[in-house]
Parts: C-alpha cells; structure tokens; sequence
C-alpha cells in the first residue's frame, strides 16, 4: 500500500506545494485541484485516481529520490 501523505509531505518538504502538484498532474493529463491534494494529504480520501496517483510518485522519484 503507497503511503499517499508521506509522499505529499516529503514533496512539501522539498518545497513543492499542493497547488505545484495539483498542476503537475493537469500537466499529465488528470484533473486535481490543491484542495484534493490536501485532502489526500491529511487522509481524507484515501485513494488518488490513476494519473494523480503516478504523478505525485513520478513527482517524489524526481524531487526526493536522492534524500528520501
């Protein structure tokens, strides 16, 4: 099982906000808003669709891979 909020909080650890990752997954197709990333983020939906869901992992292989 991905842990979605740690993913989200190392992303804005590394100083990508919730409206950044919101446009990165339009940017690949989906449909996110930073408020759905925020609610994601503190578990309040508990799934991402497909293309958020790989974005925010294509999103933390690229921003933290090295020191998370």
């Amino acid at each position: 099982m991905i842990d979605w909020r740690k993913l989200i909080a190392d992303l804005r650890a590394h100083g990508v906000s919730t409206d950044e990752i919101a446009l990165a997954v339009v940017q690949a197709g989906g449909q996110a808003t930073g408020q759905a990333i925020r609610r994601l983020s503190c578990g309040e939906t508990k799934e991402p669709k497909f293309t958020t869901g790989a974005t925010i992992i294509a999103l933390h292989r690229e921003k933290c891979s090295s020191s998370c």
